[in-house]
């Protein structure tokens, strides 16, 4: 199901049809470029409008890279593949004795 909703990203709305269950994610990135761009507002107050836009589109971009960097799943499909062998060697021991008894 989509629905209208209208954002306000500092001093401007923007309004775009999104779908209900995704809403909450555009609130939440609605509040974090508000968030950033006061951040750097407030630490650079003589900067202009578009240097804080751009200081505050590099913050986000930076974190964004961040998140990704640790969002690497291959350590956990690593440790996931140890278990399985550890688990398989652990039952074909567990057969190999059941047999032999």
């Amino acid at each position: 199901m989509k629905q209208k909703i209208k954002l306000h990203i500092v001093s401007t709305e923007i309004q775009m049809t999104v779908d209900t269950e995704n809403e909450h994610h555009y609130r939440l990135a609605q509040r974090k470029v508000n968030n950033v761009f006061e951040q750097v507002r407030q630490s650079h107050p003589s900067m202009s409008v578009e240097e804080m836009w751009t200081h505050t589109a590099f913050r986000l971009a930076l974190n964004y890279c961040q998140l990704l960097e640790h969002a690497d799943i291959n350590p956990v499909l690593d440790q996931i593949t140890d278990i399985n062998r550890q688990i398989s060697d652990v039952l074909t021991e567990d057969e190999t004795q059941q047999v032999s008894n």
